[in-house]
């Protein structure tokens, strides 16, 4: 993880387990400008609700599901 994310400046990869630790998670979501959420789709509102409470952007590589887009309707 940290070879691939060595390559691109401003980048700061973290592994974290999301059923433990949420607070780390938001944190970091509030210290970056933007986060690259790669966990699996059902993580997704939950990671989107703390960057819309951080004012923070999201990208994802995930399909729009209905929970996410009633996020974006909001």
């Amino acid at each position: 993880m940290d070879a691939l994310a060595s390559r691109f400046d401003h980048t700061s990869p973290a592994l974290i387990d999301m059923q433990k630790d949420v607070n780390r998670v938001e944190k970091l979501v509030g210290d970056h400008d933007l986060t690259i959420s790669l966990l699996p789709y059902d993580y997704h509102p939950e990671i989107a609700k703390m960057c819309i409470r951080k004012r923070r952007d999201m990208v994802t590589a995930s399909y729009l599901s209905p929970a996410m887009a009633d996020l974006h309707r909001a």
